[in-house]
């Protein structure tokens, strides 16, 4: 499967001056226990899971398990408590899908960021191969061989 960057539009970069910045944001269907979503996430190798905002969790309905808790770490020591909690969810591009059941971190974010979908390595990145090519701002998965079997639907 093949996905452009999503293209952003910023104040002018004090690195380069670029007032367009591209990443790596795939299309997402998640489905939850009483709605479903189309959303963009992110793809983001530096994340040891997959992280959702607690308003996300919310519209979708999850079932999220509040006993199960622990201390998510990023970016300049910035710590934030998660709980766990699961979902379907579906990727596609114009040839293809994949779905699948996954765990993810739930945590609340600042308001600014609320709606950030991360997709890190425990229940997402782990089930692909991926090539990310910079000169064409797309990215590729291609399933491996650890992507989840689907459950059988004989009787």
């Amino acid at each position: 499967m093949r996905f452009p960057y999503q293209e952003y539009e910023i104040s002018a970069s004090p690195i380069d001056g670029s007032v367009t910045l591209y990443r790596p944001e795939i299309p997402l269907h998640l489905i939850g226990e009483s709605d479903e979503l189309f959303v963009f996430g992110l793809l983001d190798t530096g994340a040891d899971c997959v992280v959702i905002g607690r308003e996300i969790a919310r519209q979708l309905g999850m079932l999220i398990d509040e006993s199960v808790r622990w201390k998510l770490h990023g970016f300049g020591s910035h710590t934030v408590e998660a709980v766990l909690g699961h979902l379907d969810i579906e990727i596609m591009d114009t040839k293809e899908s994949v779905a699948w059941r996954m765990p993810v971190a739930v945590v609340a974010f600042n308001d600014e960021q609320e709606e950030v979908v991360l997709l890190g390595q425990t229940g997402f990145l782990q089930y692909f191969d991926i090539r990310f090519l910079g000169s064409d701002c797309s990215v590729e998965l291609v399933p491996n061989a650890s992507f989840p079997k689907p459950k059988s639907t004989r009787g």
